[in-house]
């Protein structure tokens, strides 16, 4: 079978990077060039510039329109354990390497992610083993207000985690947003410390708001490495920006 005449755009972006609780969730996009001025002529804009209830309606419409789309969570526990732009960095290198049979079988694709400062080159080292149609990459800041393919995934994201937050809350109470600007959060935080005990699964043990409001709940996880996935599969890339 040849390849699909038309060209990919992938975008990139992820949502809840600062929040004391809950996952981190990246969403990757997928959908053929030609449809990226519908993208643009339905509303897509950078998920910050939009009401809760806009990015909803407008991700349902995304969904309808993309060729495919990936949603990776990335739980508390993993945060914990090593540098975050080097996981965030890695999921998505999996997750593209995993989906590229795919990607391939277009006949080219433009891939634009919002930065992960310190990754570019290591990310393009990798994909660039398992995508071989690749036209054009970009990384930059902001590139969720630069690239609707960017700001449609950061729309995806926010939705989903938010969904996700509403799920906690239905156990854990009104916890807020999650992030430590949030008096809600910090209020059911300090309401739910109890220095004998765990924390709960949903708390980043290694944010440093911890220090302050629950300081036995505190712990510099970091310091114990833990194996990444792309270690599991022992196959590194050699990117001049490896670490970050």
């Amino acid at each position: 079978m040849g390849k699909n005449i038309h060209a990919l755009n992938i975008g990139v972006d992820e949502a809840g990077r600062g929040p004391l609780i809950g996952d981190l969730v990246i969403a990757i996009l997928i959908i053929s060039r030609n449809k990226i001025e519908k993208l643009i002529s339905i509303g897509v804009k950078d998920s910050k510039q939009l009401t809760r209830h806009t990015r909803l309606s407008l991700a349902k419409k995304i969904l309808k329109l993309a060729d495919s789309a990936l949603i990776i969570y990335i739980s508390p526990e993993i945060i914990d354990s090593y540098n975050i732009n080097r996981i965030i960095a890695e999921k998505i290198i999996l997750a593209l390497k995993l989906f590229s049979p795919v990607i391939n079988h277009y006949r080219t694709a433009s891939i634009y992610i919002d930065e992960i400062k310190g990754y570019k080159n290591y990310i393009l080292a990798n994909l660039s083993k398992y995508i071989n149609n690749i036209e054009e990459y970009v990384m930059e800041p902001n590139a969720d207000q630069k690239y609707p393919v960017v700001s449609a995934a950061s729309i995806l994201a926010k939705t989903i985690r938010d969904k996700n937050i509403d799920f906690l809350k239905k156990i854990y109470g009104n916890l807020g947003s999650g992030y430590p600007s949030d008096r809600v959060t910090i209020n059911w935080l300090i309401k739910t410390y109890n220095g004998e005990k765990e924390p709960p699964l949903i708390i980043r043990r290694t944010w440093s708001t911890l220090r302050k409001y629950a300081p036995k709940w505190f712990s510099n996880l970091k310091n114990k490495r833990t194996l990444s996935i792309l270690d599991y599969l022992g196959d590194r890339g050699n990117g001049d920006e490896s670490s970050g």
